[in-house]
């Protein structure tokens, strides 16, 4: 853990400086100046040095690890000017509205099975009573290994 925020404050670091320097040559860019030519010269640079610096450290701290991986709708999001807790506000609206159908349509499989039951036990009520006796006991076992998995877990 020491190791990760040790490799991850020089990057912080870089990535404030080439927000800085984003700052520098806006300003430069949005309200000229005399002179404003080589504050912008000097400016770009220094964004070019820090963007090379972030690579840099970005490569290392990947090293060895699994890369992060961004939603391609997260990018055309951001560079449409969307703010990343609207991606993460309708991403979490999303998830509800398919847990949603989600739920529906597991309670029309409930009610279609509940249906097949019914029309079988009134054809062979016999063989639907050993059924409802064996997934009795099939679901009696999985609670049970589902409680024990729980206890171990404390």
């Amino acid at each position: 853990m020491a190791d990760f925020q040790a490799q991850r404050e020089p990057l912080e670091k870089a990535i404030e400086r080439a927000l800085n320097k984003l700052a520098e040559i806006e300003t430069a860019i949005n309200d000229p100046q005399p002179g404003s030519k080589e504050e912008l010269h000097h400016a770009i640079i220094g964004l070019q040095f820090n963007l090379q610096k972030m690579t840099t450290l970005r490569d290392l701290a990947n090293r060895g690890e699994t890369k992060t991986e961004v939603p391609v709708r997260l990018l055309r999001d951001l560079d449409e000017g969307w703010h990343p807790d609207a991606f993460t506000k309708n991403a979490l609206q999303d998830a509800a509205k398919l847990n949603a159908q989600a739920r529906d349509l597991s309670g029309r499989v409930r009610a279609l099975q509940e249906a097949l039951l019914r029309g079988a036990a009134k054809a062979m009520p016999e063989e639907v009573e050993e059924y409802l006796a064996l997934d009795s006991e099939r679901t009696d076992l999985r609670r049970a290994a589902q409680g024990a998995a729980e206890a171990q877990g404390q």
